[in-house]
């Protein structure tokens, strides 16, 4: 029947935290959105699939360095 192949896809993204405490902030990232075609060799392409941003994310820092201004902050949630 021959092989399955999903076509690759890469967009700009930006993202933007607000800190609402030292350890606490929100991030919302935005890109344009992906769009992957799936199919397989013999048939051809079997469908276009799309993901889905702009996501919302939650990131805790357990660290000291979390302080305002600083440019990475410990893990994310």
């Amino acid at each position: 029947m021959g092989s399955f192949d999903v076509s690759n896809n890469t967009q700009q993204g930006l993202t933007f935290t607000w800190m609402a405490t030292d350890h606490i902030g929100v991030e919302l990232l935005a890109a344009t959105p992906f769009r992957h075609k799936v199919g397989l060799a013999a048939i051809g392409a079997l469908a276009t699939v799309r993901q889905l941003p702009p996501t919302l994310m939650a990131q805790c820092c357990f660290f000291d360095s979390c302080r305002k201004g600083a440019s990475v902050c410990g893990r994310r949630c």
